[in-house]
């Protein structure tokens, strides 16, 4: 259905609320590979990247602390594949 509209598509104020950080990868990881397989989807926004800046409250986020910290590796490997 998505694919009929003939404009390009963007998901915005994307994130996952969820508290352990290997399942919150795993749905992360699931709504980025539904966008990306629907051929008008051009991009992906994600809105908690820092645990410090989410409405949501930390377990939205990318990243923790002052310092950046990546949590547990869990995006790299689960969604970035690069570990």
């Amino acid at each position: 259905m998505l694919s009929d509209i003939r404009i390009p598509l963007w998901l915005t104020e994307v994130d996952v609320l969820e508290q352990d950080p290997v399942k919150r990868a795993d749905n992360l990881e699931t709504v980025m590979r539904s966008a990306f397989s629907t051929p008008r989807v051009q991009g992906l926004i994600l809105w908690s990247f820092w645990n410090y800046s989410s409405w949501r409250g930390p377990y939205t986020s990318l990243v923790d602390g002052n310092d950046w910290e990546v949590r547990e590796n869990v995006w790299y490997s689960s969604i970035f594949n690069i570990c």
